[in-house]
């Protein structure tokens, strides 16, 4: 809404690849901005399974607030999450109890988590 020239507009896409043509006024691009920013965090999530005691509610509730809970199941006395989990999750997962395996099963090393 702020840039109202044409040629100024191409240039600022020029400059920045990737950026999107949005108003706050008219609606324009609000749509795109939002796939945008859904896109990136789905790209920074991974498919993984946490591992928790069925009892810990706390840790099983926050993981619907980290990221996205496909399944849960319940076997051998344990829950098992399957779901979409940025990895700047992953070390507080641990410290609430859970263990991060990746889809296939395989443990995911407690120093994978994301340095951010």
């Amino acid at each position: 809404d702020r840039v109202t020239d044409v040629l100024a507009l191409r240039v600022l896409e020029d400059r920045l690849p990737g950026a999107l043509r949005v108003s706050a006024v008219t609606g324009e691009g609000l749509d795109r901005l939002g796939k945008a920013v859904l896109d990136a965090v789905e790209k920074r999530s991974r498919d993984v399974i946490v591992v928790a005691d069925p009892g810990n509610g706390r840790l099983l509730a926050r993981l619907r607030e980290w990221g996205s809970v496909d399944e849960i199941a319940y076997p051998d006395g344990e829950a098992r999450v399957r779901m979409r989990l940025p990895p700047r999750h992953f070390a507080p997962v641990r410290r609430e109890g859970g263990t991060i395996l990746e889809a296939d099963g395989t443990p995911i090393p407690a120093d994978a988590s994301d340095p951010s």
